[in-house]
C-alpha cells in the first residue's frame, strides 16, 4: 500500500503524544450516479483479507526507516519505526451480507478499532468497495437485460 509522508507524520504526532491507543469507529455509505437504483453489496472478502495483517510490510518499514530530512537527519525515531512494524489491521467490521441489495446513502459497513489504524483502513475501503460494488451492479444489469422475458 502507499502512504504519504503527511499521513506518516500525522501518525508520528499521535504516537509522540501517546494518542495511538484511542479507539474510534465510522460507518460507510455508498453513493453512486443513480439515486433510485439498488446496488449489490460485495467486496467484504477483499476487506477481510486485511484483518490481522501488518499494515506496513518489511520493505516499506525499511524505506520509512531510511527516509532522510535535509541535512541527513532521520525523520522518525527507531521507537516509532518499531511501532509501525508491529501495527496490524486489528479491527471489528459489521456489514451487510455479500450480495445484499442496498440503496444509495444506506450504511453498508461499520468499522471499529484504533483511530490510528482506521485512517489507513479507509484507504483500503476506498480502493476495494466502490470498484467491486460497481462491477457486481453492472453485471446484474447486463444479466437482467439479456435474460429471456416471459411472453404472455
Amino acid at each position: 500500500m502507499m502512504y504519504t509522508i503527511s499521513e506518516l507524520q500525522q501518525l508520528y504526532d499521535q504516537w509522540i503524544s501517546g494518542q495511538t491507543s484511542r479507539k474510534d469507529k465510522f460507518a460507510v455509505s455508498f453513493y453512486g450516479s443513480n439515486h433510485h437504483q439498488p446496488y449489490i453489496f460485495c467486496g467484504l472478502n477483499s476487506l477481510k483479507m486485511y484483518i490481522g495483517k501488518k499494515i506496513f510490510q518489511d520493505k516499506e518499514i525499511a524505506y520509512i526507516h531510511y527516509l532522510q530530512k535535509e541535512g541527513g537527519k532521520l525523520i522518525f525515531c527507531d521507537g516509532f519505526i518499531k511501532f509501525l512494524s508491529e501495527l496490524t489491521f486489528d479491527l471489528k467490521i459489521e456489514s451487510l451480507s455479500e450480495g445484499s441489495l442496498f440503496f444509495q446513502g444506506q450504511p453498508i459497513l461499520k468499522v471499529e478499532g484504533l483511530k490510528c489504524i482506521l485512517s489507513f483502513f479507509k484507504g483500503v475501503i476506498s480502493y476495494y468497495l466502490p470498484r467491486e460494488i460497481f462491477i457486481a451492479t453492472e453485471i446484474e444489469k447486463i444479466a437482467s437485460f439479456i435474460a429471456p422475458v416471459p411472453v404472455i
